[in-house]
């Protein structure tokens, strides 16, 4: 809309100027959520100058997976003249780097995670977020780290979502519901660190449908999941139950769960694949959530990867 209307001027005879800053630093995805600190505030700016007709600025935080020359969060402005354009992009380009401080760039291990969790549970559910396990940013979706870290903790009332086992899903659905069968659960795709749970399962929904988003990301849409199911754990000294699929999904919508009968409401730790775009759904639900870190494809502690594309001087917040 905004590219819309300032295309609309150009035609009608505007002269636009631009203004191109790049920053310094690259932010792991899970601190760019634009619904708090300072990403709340960064954008709320930009916002605000595009309230105009013939100035425009754009903020992108910039995807960390990308080892390019160009990777990291830059700005853009246009304006009707080029000193106007500069001045707004070394404002928004300045106010980002004046806010390096406050990007919460913290993760706490599967473990750790779950029993903060469980520690704070009986005031409705607090939502732990695989954020190195989402498919959406290049995530296997098979990783079992949180699943290990739930039955550790003798965790209740817990479930998890979505871990995509096609073999596992196939059995499930061959072998029917209510019934159990021992399989060894994920890891299928060799991530660093990760390792299959082996357990016996209860089956205790199935489905062979896609499943319709209803939330604000996706909503319209459905997801395309192949043979799935929700499982329980049997004989684990744990209450946690997982939904499987057939196809990797990020999950970021409540319906992802609701599908198969799961009252989200009424569960104590949500355990989502997923690093931000979960929160516009979530946040409908709980205003309590955990950044976890457990093996993923998906590395979001940049001081771990080993960039050789990158421009001279930047570097991970």
């Amino acid at each position: 809309a905004r590219c819309f209307r300032y295309l609309k001027n150009l035609i009608a005879g505007q002269t636009g100027f631009a203004a191109f800053r790049q920053l310094p630093f690259l932010v792991p995805l899970h601190a760019q959520y634009t619904g708090m600190a300072p990403c709340k505030s960064l954008y709320a700016g930009v916002s605000a100058w595009d309230e105009t007709a013939v100035e425009h600025v754009e903020l992108s935080m910039g995807f960390t997976s990308a080892d390019v020359f160009d990777c990291g969060p830059s700005v853009v402005a246009y304006a009707e003249s080029q000193a106007r354009a500069n001045q707004l992009a070394d404002e928004t380009a300045d106010a980002v780097i004046d806010a390096r401080a406050q990007f919460d760039t913290r993760l706490i291990s599967s473990l750790e995670a779950v029993q903060l969790a469980m520690a704070s549970s009986g005031n409705g559910p607090i939502v732990i977020a695989d954020v190195q396990d989402n498919a959406g940013a290049g995530g296997t979706a098979d990783t079992t780290g949180l699943l290990h870290a739930l039955l550790k903790a003798g965790a209740s009332n817990a479930i998890l979502g979505v871990l995509c086992d096609a073999e596992v899903a196939a059995e499930a659905h061959q072998r029917g519901m209510d019934s159990v069968f021992s399989a060894s659960l994920g890891s299928r795709s060799g991530i660093e660190g990760d390792q299959p749970l082996a357990a016996e399962f209860r089956v205790l929904a199935l489905s062979e449908r896609p499943i319709p988003y209803q939330g604000a990301m996706y909503g319209g849409g459905v997801a395309e999941v192949g043979k799935s199911c929700l499982l329980g754990i049997v004989n684990a000294g744990a209450d946690v139950k997982v939904v499987v699929s057939s196809q990797r999904i990020q999950c970021l919508d409540q319906a992802l769960f609701r599908h198969f009968g799961v009252d989200l409401g009424s569960k104590d730790i949500i355990v989502v694949k997923s690093t931000v775009h979960y929160r516009a759904d979530f946040e409908t639900l709980t205003d309590r959530f955990i950044n976890a870190e457990a093996p993923g494809a998906f590395v979001c502690d940049l001081h771990k990867l080993e960039y050789s594309q990158l421009r001279p001087g930047v570097e991970p917040v």
